[in-house]
């Protein structure tokens, strides 16, 4: 291991799913009344509940959108944002997020000494190899986006002290799309971050494929919240600031 501070955080048990993961992984799919607008999907830069938050539903042009949540006790929307510039860079880095998944990862270009976090990842490309279930190996392109790609301001998600990341995959032996877009959304809490996740599937993915992606987002991101703040720490060496009324 190339950087053996990792090992502390490598752990195969990921966190039990919460009673609204498990009914959106069992309920049937949603009709387009509950799908977001995949190319403005305003309702996320709101922090209050959309009309589905655990779950698959279809848009009208047949994609299949994921919904999912994920609290992140003492989470800061900033760790998010170093996590996405720091942890593509090594193998092992991305395997820790989840060490049952996630094999191989590097991104090009190579942005990671950026002074900006923000861009050690925006303009880049992830290249990914991941299992997200029994038989099911993903080699993808993972391109991340500026906000403004879904009609975000930046300005706004600055003055509300959001986290939002935007991107597209695709496969990368065919070159076909296989998510044509992902949002998430970090919003600050009393406790730490809601994080909000949104995937628009190509119509061509199977719903069986897009319920695996579904528990594999709860795993990892419910993973990923467990170590978060303590590896931001040790790698920035930046304290988390208290939030007001914290003891």
């Amino acid at each position: 291991m190339k950087e053996p501070f990792l090992e502390k955080y490598w752990s195969k048990i990921v966190p039990p799913l919460t009673l609204g993961q498990v009914e959106g992984l069992v309920k049937p799919v949603h009709d387009s009344r509950y799908a977001l607008n995949p190319e403005n999907p305003i309702e996320l830069l709101k922090n209050e509940p959309c009309l589905l938050e655990y779950g698959l539903a279809k848009t009208e042009a047949g994609q299949t959108m994921i919904a999912n949540a994920i609290d992140c006790p003492g989470c800061t929307p900033e760790m998010f944002e170093w996590w996405f510039g720091w942890m593509e860079y090594e193998n092992e880095r991305y395997q820790v997020w989840h060490p049952m998944d996630h094999f191989a990862a590097r991104r090009e270009p190579d942005m990671r000494d950026h002074p900006d976090p923000k861009y050690r990842y925006v303009g880049t490309t992830g290249i990914i190899d991941e299992w997200i279930g029994p038989g099911e190996m993903l080699k993808i392109a993972i391109t991340f986006d500026e906000p403004s790609e879904v009609g975000f301001s930046q300005e706004e998600i600055d003055a509300k002290g959001l986290w939002v990341i935007v991107l597209h995959i695709v496969e990368r032996e065919t070159g076909r799309s296989f998510c044509d877009r992902n949002v998430y959304v970090a919003y600050p809490t009393p406790t730490g971050v809601l994080l909000k996740l949104r995937f628009w599937l190509n119509k061509d993915v199977p719903e069986d494929v897009a319920r695996k992606l579904q528990l594999h987002s709860s795993n990892e991101y419910g993973h990923l919240a467990e170590f978060l703040p303590q590896i931001y720490a040790e790698v920035t060496g930046n304290t988390v600031k208290k939030r007001r009324g914290d003891s």
